[in-house]
């Protein structure tokens, strides 16, 4: 994961079968692992979400919204991940964009808001995840070279200062919604959700 923070996390994964994505998780404000138990009122909301994500709720390690975009990233090339956060209230927005090194571009995935008390952008790190579980990969070497993105939270939002190159450019803020938030349903769920107008 390259960008996690306080209530959720961002970033790649092979999956199975060699199935490989982007990730954003946020977090539910309760405790316990059974997604299906937490109270509508105390889900994760969709605020935002690109057609090409899927977007479906989470347990067994807390609970939430995680969100999927199918990519095949390869070892060795330089993937940017940018994180905006929104505070509204008792609410925090987390929108997640992701930068292709293949087109020089960044596409904005999803917009998720939870329940936070207020709380900015802060608690980051980095980690390198051992997702197969098997005796195997305990044994095998695995690295990834991380770059911080200088920004900072404020009430009204995100500002951030361009990282060096590849990253020249940022991508713009989303767009105001045009539908109301939905929280996510079911553990298969994707909502209906508007899409955002960064460029793709």
């Amino acid at each position: 994961m390259a960008c996690g923070f306080g209530h959720g996390y961002f970033g790649i994964q092979e999956r199975s079968r060699g199935r490989k994505v982007v990730l954003i998780s946020v977090w539910d404000p309760t405790m316990g692992d059974d997604a299906k138990k937490v109270p509508l009122e105390q889900r994760v909301e969709i605020l935002d979400q690109d057609p090409d994500v899927e977007v479906k709720r989470v347990g067994g390690e807390g609970t939430g919204g995680q969100s999927f975009l199918p990519y095949d990233w390869k070892s060795g090339e330089t993937c940017g991940f940018l994180i905006r956060c929104k505070v509204e209230g008792e609410m925090s927005a987390y929108s997640g964009h992701f930068y292709f090194p293949t087109t020089k571009s960044w596409k904005h995935l999803v917009t998720f808001r939870t329940r936070t008390g207020g709380d900015r952008l802060a608690g980051l790190y980095s980690f390198v995840e051992d997702f197969r579980r098997d005796i195997k990969s305990a044994t095998e070497t695995r690295r990834a070279a991380f770059r911080v993105m200088a920004g900072s939270t404020t009430t009204s939002g995100s500002r951030c200062s361009p990282p060096a190159s590849p990253h020249r450019a940022l991508p713009p803020k989303p767009k105001k919604r045009s539908t109301p938030a939905k929280p996510i349903a079911t553990s298969t769920s994707r909502p209906a959700a508007t899409r955002n107008e960064a460029p793709h």
